[in-house]
């Protein structure tokens, strides 16, 4: 595959939509069989792209892909082997109760997108060079860490213990 060729890709669930656009490179080998079943192998190395999540009653979030992802098919054309991770920056503030100091914050919330497209993982990340913010987030569970990505990314606001600069009703909105 040329490796200034674009590829657009689509997947839809009950409550979520990303749409991407991946750029890379790697080598297919296409069959169709005598009973026009379609086989396609080969490994498609993601160098760039993006992507636009669209969460049902959300603005659309786009992410930045990072280089290194790929899709890999070992014969079903419909049921590739996706290995995706994608980038938001969310700019966010919070009053440090360490010092009553309002800092500035940058967060990276990550998307992952792993497994076979059958049964596709979706998870949420978050990471801030902001130590004090992540020793918390550290002590989270994985469930309430993917939350706080969640709650970041659509609102923009911190919502940690001690933390919380949102209301009970955004919170259960999240949950």
């Amino acid at each position: 595959i040329d490796p200034a060729t674009r590829i657009n890709i689509e997947i839809s669930k009950k409550m979520f939509n990303i749409d991407m656009v991946i750029q890379g490179g790697g080598e297919l080998n296409y069959n169709m069989l005598v009973n026009n079943q379609i086989n396609l192998n080969g490994k498609y190395e993601i160098s760039e792209g993006g992507a636009n999540l669209k969460m049902v009653g959300w603005p659309n979030k786009a992410f930045r892909l990072t280089s290194g992802g790929s899709i890999r098919w070992d014969g079903r054309l419909d049921d590739p082997d996706l290995k995706l991770e994608a980038i938001n920056r969310v700019k966010s503030s919070y009053v440090n109760p360490l010092d009553n100091k309002e800092r500035y914050v940058d967060f990276d919330v990550t998307l992952k997108i792993s497994n076979r497209l059958s049964s596709m993982d979706v998870s949420f990340s978050i990471y801030t060079a902001d130590q004090y913010l992540m020793s918390i987030i550290n002590t989270l569970s994985p469930d309430e860490q993917m939350r706080q990505a969640i709650t970041i990314l659509l609102f923009e606001i911190i919502d940690l213990p001690g933390i919380s600069t949102s209301s009970n009703y955004m919170s259960e909105q999240v949950n």
